[in-house]
Formats: structure tokens, sequence, C-alpha cells
């Protein structure tokens, strides 16, 4: 009985896994309809600088995050008799946002101050490039962020 629970695992892990794996192909070749920003914020921990200064995937953290979606899979699995594949897929490609959503806490919809805000990034977004952050797009986000609108200072 052992080893049938430890395979199930296994499968699970392994179906998260690509679950992982398949959420984050289809982010990089831009199947998955995301805003800029997403995929800045995305692909800036992907990243790994060269000795010439450009950046590339580092497949070890494309790895790691795929070994966490896995994990996340078979820890769901573990209270689970039979093997439920849709349930260790659907993980594998959501395990970011149920590890928030369940740290968080959160239940509710955003409030309008949360919706402002949102839209605030949304134009800085809007003043990235689509290539690295290099000093002078961030010397403009911070000048944004200085600009006083209706007399307050933005924070």
């Amino acid at each position: 009985m052992v080893e049938i629970s430890a395979l199930v695992a296994a499968y699970s892990f392994v179906v998260g896994f690509m679950g992982s794996l398949a959420y984050f192909t289809a982010m990089y070749f831009r199947f998955i309809a995301g805003s800029r920003l997403d995929r800045i914020i995305m692909f800036s921990s992907f990243r790994k600088c060269r000795d010439d200064g450009s950046h590339v995937v580092s497949r070890r953290k494309v790895v790691w995050y795929c070994a966490l979606g896995g994990a996340v899979a078979l820890v769901f699995q573990l209270p689970e008799p039979t093997f439920v594949p849709i349930q260790a897929l659907i993980l594998g490609v959501t395990w970011p946002s149920i590890i928030i959503h369940l740290l968080s806490g959160r239940m509710a919809e955003p409030t309008q101050q949360e919706r402002n805000d949102l839209a605030q990034l949304d134009r800085v977004a809007k003043i990235m490039p689509t290539n690295d952050l290099d000093a002078k797009t961030l010397q403009k986000i911070k000048q944004f962020w200085k600009k006083p609108k209706g007399g307050k200072k933005n924070e």
C-alpha cells in the first residue's frame, strides 16, 4: 500500500511539474495575453546575467519554479486516495496565485483604492520598455512617483 501512495505522489508531482512548465512556456511564447507589466514581473525573476551584460532565462530557476508547482500538486494530492490528474495539472499551472491567496487570506474583491493603485501601476508599465529594466527606466519610474497630483505627494 505504501508503494501505491508513493506512485500516486510521484505522478502528481510530475503532472504538477508539467503544468508549471506548460504555463511558463505559454507565457514565454506569449500565448497567454498578459500585460507588459505582467511579463516584466514574471520574467525578471528568471533572468540570468551573462558576462557580456546580456540576459537569458536561467534554466535552474525554471526547473525550481516547475518543481515548486509539482510539490504543491503533491501536497494537495496527499489526502486523496486515488490519483486526480486534472487537480495536479491545475495546481501546477496556478500554484503561485493559490499560495498567495492562501497566505494572504484574501476573500474579498479589491477595494476602489486598490483599483486606483493598479491603474497607477498600469501608467508606469506604459513607460517601461519590453527589454531589461535599465537605469534610465528606473529613473523615469522614480520621477513619475515624485510628481504631485492635486497638491498631494504620491506615495
